[in-house]
């Protein structure tokens, strides 16, 4: 006997987890993504950009097809992250490894490079074209590289200030190994690190401070920020500095460069915002980490173990008690920053850093206001939080703690079930790490709580591996190329 027709399939519903589950980060990640075009978080070396235009222009003037495309950057990759690996210049710890670095170790002994071996799909990456998607997109929008299927180069690639420091490494691409001698005698021109000194880092630089379309602009004004806060501040931790001088107090308002353009204003609504964003992370990674320790298993019971994080006391005297969030003349002060002085998860903390948020909400006024009140269109906002504090204010916290659960099981729910989608293996994927079986709650793997990055430390890095910045010392300084190219 034959059956014909519908059968059972193996593999059911896959239960791998997706990215942003409440959806709060959108609301830093676009504004973020127009005001620092072409670098993104992982972005993190500069001379990877001039090193792919560098392998897209060869393909391009040999036309070689898509494989042999493929096997020359993944070939370049690892020439060049060899020769970065037995540089010993002093950047290294500043900049970190090159990509695919642990592969390659055996360089650091002396032993020689087996290009063929490591630069095998699988060995430094499992990716056919190396980290070349790291990069594709934000060279793609500098237009070093070109879009579409073909691996060729964009009009701003210059292949003369490419070529003059980087040779070298396309010439021993077609080679099964390199000696360790051969290594050390390149890597002072090809490194990684050795890029502010070459003409392709002059390139990199005066593409970086580029005013020529919209979006250069926006990124040459987020550089000329940074770089007056380099000048007038003392900076040793970048992304500390960066929050305190744009975030709070008057800098912004009453610096002549700072305050010459809108930029600075939307960059005070951005990270003002990511406090609050990253907030609802925290307490998301919260909850999801009680299902999966076994702790509670229920929706029920994840209101109760999240109330009891939580005083008895009621919503207003919450909000009276919290520190000023502006000064005398209205100008945010570090509230946040206060109430939540580590790094480790603190429901009631949390819970302050997003009351922070809805007061801001009602105070922010002009770009800072608009990029700050970014609706999720969802809930879960700032202004959606306001009113629910208001609303509430004789309601215990608890309770209150409570309803937020609610709230964001519902959202991250909405959510999931708004990606998900039958797959041609006849999987059904929801994008989830939280899923219900039952009346039972099942949690696949953690979650992430780390705040989303505003890639205003990857722009400096870059723009310190390319000379525009030096953070050589003890604390960062504009480079008088850099004064020069700002200017």
């Amino acid at each position: 006997m034959s059956v014909i027709g519908p059968e059972w399939n193996s593999h059911g519903r896959e239960m791998s987890g997706g990215r942003f589950p409440l959806q709060v980060e959108q609301a830093v990640l676009n504004p973020v993504s127009r005001l620092v075009p072409g670098v993104t978080t992982v972005t993190v070396h500069a001379r990877y950009y001039a090193l792919h235009g560098l392998t897209a222009h060869y393909a391009a003037e040999n036309e070689l097809s898509r494989a042999e495309s493929q096997s020359l950057v993944r070939r370049c990759e690892v020439i060049m992250g060899a020769a970065s690996l037995v540089d010993e210049h002093e950047a290294s710890h500043l900049y970190g490894r090159p990509h695919g670095f642990a592969a390659m170790q055996d360089v650091l002994n002396g032993a020689d490079l087996d290009v063929e071996g490591v630069s095998t799909p699988g060995a430094y990456s499992t990716v056919a074209w190396g980290f070349r998607g790291t990069y594709l997109g934000a060279e793609r929008v500098m237009r070093i590289v070109a879009a579409g299927n073909t691996w060729k180069p964009a009009k701003r690639y210059d292949h003369r200030a490419v070529n003059s420091a980087l040779q070298p490494v396309l010439e021993l691409a077609a080679q099964p190994t390199i000696s360790a001698a051969q290594l050390r005698q390149i890597a002072p021109q090809v490194s990684i690190y050795q890029c502010s000194k070459s003409q392709d880092g002059r390139w990199l630089a005066q593409l970086l401070c580029s005013s020529e379309t919209p979006q250069d602009s926006r990124r040459r004004t987020t550089l000329q920020l940074v770089g007056r806060i380099l000048q007038t501040h003392s900076v040793s931790s970048l992304s500390t500095s960066l929050v305190q001088a744009v975030a709070f107090g008057d800098f912004i308002e009453v610096d002549p460069i700072a305050s010459a353009n809108e930029v600075s204003a939307m960059w005070r609504g951005v990270l003002l915002r990511n406090f609050s964003v990253g907030a609802w992370r925290r307490l998301w990674a919260w909850l999801v980490d009680q299902v999966y320790d076994g702790i509670a298993v229920s929706d029920v019971a994840l209101e109760d173990v999240f109330a009891e994080q939580l005083p008895p006391s009621s919503i207003d005297s919450m909000l009276n008690a919290l520190p000023d969030h502006v000064d005398a003349d209205g100008r945010p002060l570090p509230t946040e920053i206060m109430v939540r002085p580590s790094s480790g998860i603190d429901i009631f903390r949390e819970l302050q850093v997003l009351a922070c948020g809805a007061l801001r909400s009602q105070q922010l006024q002009g770009i800072t206001g608009t990029v700050f009140n970014r609706a999720n269109g969802d809930g879960l906002d700032p202004q959606w939080m306001h009113e629910r504090l208001r609303h509430s204010g004789s309601q215990s916290l608890q309770d209150f703690g409570r309803t937020l659960v609610r709230d964001m099981l519902a959202k991250s729910r909405r959510v999931a079930l708004s990606k998900a989608e039958v797959r041609d293996d006849g999987t059904l994927w929801i994008p989830s790490r939280l899923h219900e079986r039952g009346d039972v709650l099942v949690a696949s793997s953690r979650e992430g709580s780390g705040d989303v990055g505003t890639r205003l430390v990857q722009l400096a890095r870059i723009a310190a591996a390319c000379g525009i910045f030096d953070n050589s010392g003890p604390t960062w300084r504009l480079t008088d190329a850099g004064r020069e190219l700002l200017a």
